[in-house]
């Protein structure tokens, strides 16, 4: 009764009690009105916890079905649970081992001599003996990767010899077929294309960031052909797709081979770092540039800067500006127009992004320039590198800017 009268006055009290009552055993009965009316045999326990503090009330956790739970699944032996790649012979914490059929390249990715000479079994790279090998030792041999990455090829299931996939390093002989992601190692290994970077797409295979990868601009992407050049994430231009190690140090910054880069900046040069940037200080280890000529750029009439440099990428670009107190490059605002004798505009690749096969023609001007820089590199004396730079030759000196259209 105490407990009934008490609950009528107080509803929200009362729940509280009902609640109480329920722990200790009670049955919680509902009237006509919705006024809750107790039925309690313990009613000094009762009258004990509403006179009282509120009551802590508990929640049940609740787990969810088994039918909807995202691992009902986990216990059959379907295709995937069988064959899931362990670490770290067949697999990796980062990645999945893909599987590719073998599928020649497409015909107008050759150059004209391979479409002329393309021979069923396996030439040897330069050098290479005529016995049994490695398996990684014929990879890197043929392909511009790392000695690890060899391995990771293999442990990852995406070499097949004889049409047979591997999954461990293995001897071969030299009649042995070797493909990689379906495709010839022969052919892969003289695969040589022209690309236009576009900015934000980094130059590695896989991006942890999910970032967009110059991979995703081939016409193949199981294509395995690494990048040689001189650009990075922030930066666009010419850039070399190649798996010839003799390519490759021909770009590389060391090789002495000239770059001509644009770059767009945020503010106009004055007089004073403009003549500062033609200075080799500015540069730190990289050396004096070739030229310097400030203007504006033909199609957006920004103010732009254009440096041919034989050492310089685009990091040391963006640090020599911030030793001269400019504002520095805008946001993609470097570009690689030139590389050598090879430019964009004569290799028709405008348009970032664009890819195209290379010509013998272009890799013999490219590799004959990389000879003749280098060369040049080591007739001149120790500590007196010439580069070609002429302190009284440096395009404008800030009257002509509006002139000069780049």
């Amino acid at each position: 009764t105490y407990c009934s009268s008490f609950v009528g006055a107080l509803p929200s009290v009362g729940m509280a009690a009902a609640g109480a009552c329920r722990r200790q055993g009670a049955a919680a009965l509902v009237g006509q009105g919705g006024a809750p009316v107790l039925s309690c045999g313990i009613v000094g326990r009762c009258a004990e916890t509403v006179a009282g503090a509120p009551p802590s009330i508990g929640c049940q956790l609740s787990q969810r079905r088994w039918d909807t739970s995202p691992y009902r699944r986990v216990h059959v032996l379907t295709f995937a649970n069988v064959n899931k790649a362990t670490w770290p012979m067949q697999g990796s914490l980062g990645w999945k081992p893909r599987w590719a059929r073998e599928r020649p390249l497409p015909f107008d990715l050759l150059s004209e001599e391979q479409r002329h000479s393309r021979a069923p079994s396996l030439q040897l790279a330069e050098g290479g003996q005529a016995g049994v090998e490695l398996l990684t030792q014929r990879l890197l041999a043929n392909l511009n990767v790392l000695p690890s990455e060899t391995l990771a090829l293999v442990h990852r299931s995406r070499v097949t010899v004889n049409g047979h996939l591997q999954s461990m390093d293995r001897w071969i002989s030299p009649e042995d077929h070797v493909s990689v992601n379906g495709h010839d190692l022969s052919e892969l290994a003289d695969l040589t294309l022209f690309m236009h970077k576009p900015v934000g797409y980094t130059l590695t295979e896989e991006d942890p960031l999910r970032r967009p990868s110059y991979s995703s601009l081939l016409p193949d992407r199981t294509l395995l052909v690494r990048p040689a050049g001189r650009l990075d994430l922030g930066s666009s231009g010419l850039l070399l797709l190649t798996n010839r190690r003799t390519l490759v140090e021909a770009m590389s910054p060391g090789s002495g081979l000239s770059a001509t880069f644009v770059i767009h900046l945020r503010a106009p040069l004055d007089r004073v770092q403009l003549r500062r940037l033609q200075e080799p200080d500015a540069y730190g280890a990289c050396g004096p540039p070739e030229s310097v000529e400030e203007g504006l750029d033909a199609g957006t009439g920004t103010p732009a800067v254009r440096i041919v440099h034989r050492g310089a990428r685009p990091v040391e670009l963006r640090e020599a500006l911030a030793r001269v107190g400019s504002p520095g490059a805008v946001s993609g605002g470097i570009c690689c127009v030139r590389l050598g004798p090879l430019s964009l505009e004569e290799l028709r690749l405008e348009e970032p992004g664009a890819i195209r096969p290379t010509a013998a023609a272009e890799l013999e001007a490219l590799l004959a320039a990389a000879v003749a820089a280098r060369g040049a590199l080591t007739a001149a004396p120790s500590g007196e590198v010439d580069r070609g730079w002429d302190t009284g030759s440096h395009g404008n000196t800030g009257s002509g800017r509006e002139a000069t259209h780049i």
